[in-house]
């Protein structure tokens, strides 16, 4: 199966994260504003689940992170989140 970097908008405690993860994505980024949500998400990342290992998690409101894509930037086959899906081609 072929893995497909993805970026998640609006994670919550990470249950899109792992359906996503068992469908062949590899998350790069999470983001999420709740303080409980994201405590939670890197608790999970520090006890090594493999849904989570190789991703970054920030706490953020997604109106002010700068999605543009180029050097230095995490790249992705899709952004994905509860609420918004862009897939790209």
């Amino acid at each position: 199966m072929k893995i497909l970097d993805s970026i998640e908008l609006f994670s919550g405690a990470g249950g899109l994260a792992l359906g996503l993860h068992a469908a062949g994505f590899r998350h790069r980024a999470l983001y999420e504003w709740n303080a409980s949500a994201v405590e939670t998400l890197q608790y999970n990342q520090r006890m090594g689940h493999p849904s989570l290992s190789d991703c970054t998690i920030t706490r953020a409101d997604v109106r002010d992170v700068d999605f543009r894509f180029g050097e230095g930037t995490i790249s992705a086959n899709a952004i994905l989140g509860a609420e918004f899906s862009s897939i790209a081609p």
